[in-house]
């Protein structure tokens, strides 16, 4: 897979945090395919997923990231630059990570591409954040270690955590509490940002920062679909 991706240097997103972003695919048509590739049940049952007609949809793919991203696509065809250099220069102060996979997933990109990424961004002093559900892949191998698996279940968590990968897990729309364990006894945590929305952001919190130790990271499931609603 020769796929490329988009980069920019700053974000709106409020759970996020002003931070730079790296979007997977330079085509909405490459972006669902990484996402496709790796099998995430997240994805449209139209483009291969279990999602649609009522079970939980990927909101970035399905929902208003992907508009943005389609924005992106046009702008980038009329020859803006989204390299990551030219991201990470116009990054603002107060940034501390770089979030990678705003849309698309990471397992995608070549491990030529992922050694590149990775270098510039400790390069300026960044931490590396996001998320991959190729993690069963051997193809996503160079990212364990810089990326957080994303589990759909908290056995898949603890299959996760067994090879050697950091894990982010979906919980139900309206778990409750800011703690839980995994069959196997990890001791997760809900997302900070999720429970403190108006105080705490990724750029704040970096738990999910997959290079440090950390517990199993909780998100509370809020896609089209679910009973939580797009939020």
């Amino acid at each position: 897979m020769n796929m490329k991706y988009l980069c920019t240097a700053t974000s709106r997103n409020t759970k996020t945090g002003n931070v730079p972003g790296i979007s997977i695919g330079d085509t909405r048509a490459d972006s669902i395919r990484s996402c496709a590739d790796v099998g995430c049940p997240l994805l449209h049952q139209k483009y291969g997923g279990q999602g649609g007609k009522g079970k939980p949809t990927c909101y970035a793919q399905h929902g208003s990231p992907s508009f943005a991203h389609s924005a992106m696509v046009k702008a980038s065809a009329r020859g803006k630059d989204y390299s990551l250099a030219t991201a990470l220069d116009n990054a603002a102060r107060s940034a501390r990570m770089v979030r990678v996979g705003v849309i698309g997933d990471p397992a995608g990109l070549s491990r030529l591409d992922g050694a590149i990424i990775r270098s510039l961004v400790a390069g300026a002093g960044l931490a590396l954040v996001g998320y991959t559900h190729g993690w069963t892949r051997k193809a996503a191998k160079h990212w364990r270690g810089s990326l957080m698996a994303s589990c759909d279940s908290l056995a898949d968590a603890d299959r996760a955590i067994a090879s050697g990968w950091r894990a982010t897990v979906v919980l139900p729309w309206d778990h409750k509490g800011r703690t839980f364990n995994t069959p196997d006894g990890h001791k997760g945590i809900v997302c900070p940002a999720i429970l403190a929305p108006s105080k705490v952001t990724c750029n704040d919190c970096r738990l999910c920062d997959a290079s440090m130790r950390g517990p199993v990271i909780g998100f509370p499931d809020h896609g089209p679909g679910t009973n939580g609603g797009a939020k």
